[in-house]
């Protein structure tokens, strides 16, 4: 019995030592979970369950959650340097339709330029002394067939040039024009008008002569067969009273003053035609209604 107590009373002592070092040992184990200096209780530093597994998993995703919103944010950034700058995932999508967008009406703005540069000009846009060709403003003396018909009696080649030149202003062509016709030997086309040396053209931007030699000439490269509206006027009678080269062939008509039937009668061509007989046919009545052969000067 004495041994016992001994022993008991060892032991007794003992644990009053070795229990606060227990104690502090398992609070500095458990410790380990957050560093606070606080000894927590119900937890496992291998598994941790209850409030302070919580704790851990808070403190695990706290930890965590910057590097996870910078890499959004990178992400994001990404996005928007490739759009409009925006800092979110939708306005990110949708500055990319907006991005779209203005790459379709970058292509659409380039189809509208090819298709304006290939139509971008008609035979009343390019003005004085020019004409369309391929959508391109040309310079060029541009002719036409009057669309309007009358008798010789019309006052004479300045009569003759002011229906012309009434004829292009109504339809909007500008410039100065007139009329392929002599009223008599020393008035005549040769006399009168302009030599160019730039290419002569139906308005429509069609290639009739080179210059004013091919113009004068028994080899047109095309008729004069449009009117000043682009109506086609093929095989008509045109009052001359001129040759092909300009000169004066039977004016008649008491020099294109009198618009009866009575001689002397006036020569004529016929619109669309390339030989010589564009500007000198036969003689006609003068009563005729018969149309004019137009050219720029």
């Amino acid at each position: 019995m004495n041994i016992r107590r001994r022993v008991l009373g060892l032991s007794a002592a003992s644990a009053l030592v070795v229990m606060p070092l227990l104690v502090a040992a398992c609070a500095q184990a458990n410790d380990t979970a957050d560093g606070d200096g606080t000894p927590d209780s119900g937890t496992s530093t291998t598994n941790p369950t209850g409030a302070d597994a919580s704790a851990s998993a808070d403190a695990s995703i706290d930890h965590r959650a910057p590097a996870v919103d910078a890499g959004v944010d990178a992400r994001l950034d990404a996005r928007a340097d490739t759009g409009t700058g925006t800092g979110t995932v939708i306005d990110s999508g949708r500055d990319a339709v907006a991005e779209a967008s203005a790459v379709d009406a970058g292509i659409d703005a380039s189809i509208d330029a090819g298709i304006d540069t290939s139509t971008g000009c008609t035979f009343t846009s390019c003005g004085p002394q020019s004409a369309c060709v391929v959508g391109v403003c040309t310079p060029a003396r541009r002719t036409f067939l009057s669309s309007t018909s009358q008798t010789a009696g019309m006052g004479g080649a300045a009569g003759a040039d002011a229906i012309c030149q009434n004829l292009a202003t109504q339809a909007h062509l500008g410039g100065t024009w007139m009329a392929w016709l002599s009223d008599s030997s020393s008035n005549t086309p040769s006399a009168r008008m302009t030599h160019a040396t730039i290419p002569y053209r139906l308005i429509d931007g069609t290639y009739v002569a080179p210059d004013w030699n091919g113009l004068a000439s028994a080899n047109l490269l095309h008729g004069i067969d449009l009117d000043e509206g682009g109506a086609v006027g093929f095989g008509a009678e045109v009052w001359t009273g001129s040759s092909y080269s300009g000169a004066s062939a039977t004016p008649g008509c008491n020099g294109f003053t009198q618009g009866t039937s009575s001689a002397p009668y006036a020569n004529v061509g016929i619109s669309g035609h390339t030989d010589g007989t564009w500007s000198s046919t036969y003689s006609q009545f003068c009563d005729r209604n018969d149309r004019l052969c137009c050219i720029e000067q």
